[in-house]
């Protein structure tokens, strides 16, 4: 006969013993991304700091501010763009905060800001994951534009033009005084802590969510959501195989879904061609939760800064799509060609 109390301990320890492997596989490829995503993070972070700290910031951004006009940013729209791209959408929000924007403008700068953020963190990712970081730059900076142009023509500033440019310069101004007045030591104090604090939540997210997908897959989940969003994934022009790294992408975003992205890179589960074509999707539009709740929080129409998005990533993956299918059969017809000669 069997025992059965002493078969229910059995199954209970061995489902202790499968989730401590699981934890512990999912603690080693979390640090493990977390230490490449740090290596990125941080000396960038410090980099803007230092550009903060000497003034630099609003330089770069009046020699730019030209090129804002067909979007329409003032001085302070142009200089949180550059921010923006340079470290992430908080940085955005902040200097948002330091002048009186017309709405229509907020509106633009926060659909540019969500398509194009994060440069030298996400291009790695993307480079890392089967795409070209030149291409994706372009691929950003254009789909921004695109998405700004078409929000402030259609959401029109709702104060007048030179109102906004005097915040923007009194902005610009608040921002080179409160880098001057602000002594470095105690500057670098609050950088150092902050980014420690960041450090530590990053390594946190990263163990925890590569435990979790270890959880799913071992239980057969994964393989359930693709099944489920097979649908969406054709109309989307994507391939089924990396539905759920687009349903990481879309809820955590890139920098923290990198973890999941790059394991599945490392292990070849993502195939280069598939993570391509997924990259030309969330290259434009990820994050979906939490990096658009931040602008929908300050008051920007919650269509503004998901519709354009969702809408330019569709069309990116398709225009690659048809691309491909020109070269293949460029090379398809070269083949022929020598044969015949």
């Amino acid at each position: 006969m069997y025992d059965a109390p002493h078969m229910r301990t059995a199954a209970t320890l061995h489902g202790f013993s499968s989730l401590a492997r699981h934890a512990a596989a999912g603690a080693t490829t979390g640090l493990r991304s977390a230490r490449w995503l740090l290596s990125i993070i941080l000396p960038v972070s410090f980099a803007v700091f230092v550009l903060e700290q000497v003034g630099m910031l609003p330089a770069i951004s009046q020699a730019l501010s030209p090129a804002f006009d067909a979007v329409g940013l003032s001085g302070v729209g142009a200089l949180a763009f550059v921010v923006g791209i340079l470290s992430n959408l908080y940085s955005v929000v902040a200097i948002i905060g330091t002048a009186a924007l017309p709405a229509g403008e907020v509106a633009v700068l926060a659909v540019m800001g969500l398509i194009a953020h994060s440069f030298p963190v996400e291009l790695a990712i993307l480079r890392r994951t089967g795409s070209s970081a030149v291409r994706m730059f372009a691929l950003r900076l254009v789909a921004a534009v695109i998405a700004g142009r078409t929000v402030h023509l259609l959401l029109p500033a709702t104060t007048p033009a030179t109102a906004a440019g005097a915040d923007a310069a009194q902005a610009t101004e608040a921002i080179e005084a409160a880098g001057s007045a602000a002594a470095f030591g105690a500057a670098l104090g609050e950088w150092a802590l902050s980014t420690l604090q960041l450090a530590l939540i990053v390594v946190a997210i990263l163990v925890g969510l590569m435990t979790g997908v270890r959880l799913l897959r071992e239980y057969g989940i994964i393989d359930l959501l693709a099944k489920w969003l097979s649908p969406l994934m054709r109309v989307l022009g994507l391939p089924r195989g990396p539905s759920f790294l687009w349903l990481v992408c879309n809820t955590l975003g890139l920098t923290y879904g990198s973890a999941v992205l790059l394991e599945e890179e490392r292990t070849g589960r993502l195939d280069r061609a598939d993570g391509d074509l997924l990259n030309h999707h969330v290259a434009i539009s990820h994050s979906m939760l939490e990096d658009t709740l931040i602008f929908v929080a300050i008051g920007v129409p919650l269509l503004w800064v998901t519709i354009p998005r969702f809408v330019l990533a569709a069309a990116a993956v398709w225009l690659r799509r048809a691309e491909l299918r020109v070269r293949r059969r460029r090379r398809l017809l070269g083949r022929r060609v020598a044969e015949a000669q």
